[in-house]
């Protein structure tokens, strides 16, 4: 099964946006993570990661360590997602 991954350094944010998804799609559990690395670990190894493949990713643009930007282009570089979607809240 497939889930909806959330990275963003704020919890209060995570837990926001997990708790809107868990309401609206029941069929994709909602993952959490904290950082951009922790995102690139997940995807790039994910039965050592114990994680599921990712349907959907909510990636925040301010983060620390790497930023959304530079984390969204290494995803794109590896061809693991052939469809993405760049969008700015601004």
């Amino acid at each position: 099964m497939q889930s909806i991954y959330v990275v963003d350094d704020s919890t209060d944010q995570r837990l926001f946006l997990g708790s809107f998804l868990n309401r609206i799609v029941a069929d994709y559990p909602a993952r959490f993570l904290q950082g951009a690395p922790t995102l690139l670990d997940s995807l790039s190894d994910p039965i050592n990661s114990g994680s599921v493949p990712a349907r959907v990713i909510f990636l925040d643009f301010q983060l620390p360590e790497m930023n959304g930007y530079q984390a969204h282009k290494k995803i794109k570089q590896a061809n693991q997602y052939k469809k993405s979607l760049c969008r700015d809240a601004q």
